[in-house]
């Protein structure tokens, strides 16, 4: 019984120092920042309403949320590339992004397979812990059965000089 004992309470210890050891890793902050997701703001409600007409407002909430969660992964797969960029430079060439705190959708202008979403954007750069917002229309395009994000970032587009 004694032995039985020890051996529960050396798991336990083991298992709290794994997950302390854990503290740090990015699935953790992920799941911190899901306690309280990303509420988009809306300028007009109209610019809502289109975006949810044009079937694009999820996958709108998802991109930005995933920038909130600092989960570059999920975020990946709904970039329209134009060049040969793989996950793992995507991941790492974002990984000292800003601390994102809020998006307010200004206005959406779409069509059948585009759409320009007028955006401003407040984020935290880490260092000197100080807002800035940044305004920026954003392009996405209707592939296949799919909405993606066109980059113009241009380490990511191509267009660097």
């Amino acid at each position: 019984m004694k032995i039985e004992r020890a051996c529960l309470s050396v798991c336990l210890v083991f298992a709290v120092a794994g997950l302390a050891g854990c503290s740090g890793s990015t699935p953790l902050l992920q799941a911190e920042s899901r306690v309280s997701p990303l509420e988009v703001k809306f300028a007009d409600p109209s610019a809502e309403q289109e975006l949810v007409k044009v079937g694009l407002l999820s996958t709108f909430k998802f991109y930005w949320q995933s920038h909130r969660d600092r989960n570059w992964s999920s975020r990946f797969p709904l970039e329209n590339l134009k060049q040969n960029i793989s996950e793992k430079f995507y991941v790492a060439y974002y990984e000292r992004a800003w601390l994102l705190k809020t998006v307010v959708v200004r206005s959406v202008t779409s069509s059948t397979q585009t759409a320009a979403i007028n955006i401003a954007v407040t984020l935290t750069n880490p260092e000197t812990n100080q807002d800035a917002v940044f305004e920026t229309i954003e392009a996405w395009t209707l592939v296949g059965d799919k909405w993606m994000h066109e980059v113009s970032d241009p380490m990511l587009s191509g267009t660097k000089q």
